[in-house]
């Protein structure tokens, strides 16, 4: 599952800092943390602080901005624990810094926290070795989409 960050802003910035704390039952891949097109000319980074707490920054070397708007500027990939239940789960933001085109720290409290739904949305998938595009009923898994080599209908 990626989650997607929406970052508004009402003053051009030249970069983010802040921690994200997801509760129990959730990981995130911080090595596959990446720019949306909105933040392209950025580097992104993210790493692990504790067991379920990371900080991603997000920054411009060149003079590259992000301007006002509330397009997505970064997206998390999240791994979500099977045995998790499903419902809503808060997220808490901490320690955020936003700097202007000047450097200077315009920010410094996370105004918002974020959620993450946890639905059931899992199909049933058959591998499909003669692609044929029909499965086979003896070899299925359950999944979110389907995997290489297996299609929904059997």
């Amino acid at each position: 599952m990626n989650w997607i960050m929406f970052k508004f802003f009402y003053d051009p910035v030249r970069a983010i800092q802040f921690d994200v704390e997801f509760p129990v039952g959730f990981d995130m891949d911080a090595a596959n943390v990446t720019n949306t097109v909105r933040s392209t000319e950025f580097t992104v980074s993210a790493s692990k602080l504790t067991s379920t707490t990371y900080r991603i920054i997000l920054y411009s070397l060149s003079s590259a901005t992000l301007n006002n708007g509330d397009q997505s500027i970064i997206e998390f990939p999240i791994l979500i624990d099977n045995a998790l239940s499903l419902g809503v789960y808060q997220l808490n933001f901490s320690n955020v810094i936003i700097s202007d085109v000047n450097s200077q720290n315009i920010s410094s409290v996370a105004l918002e926290n974020g959620e993450i739904t946890v639905v059931d949305k899992t199909y049933t998938f058959y591998a499909d070795a003669d692609g044929d595009t029909y499965g086979d009923l003896t070899t299925t898994q359950v999944a979110v989409s389907a995997p290489a080599g297996y299609v929904s209908d059997n």
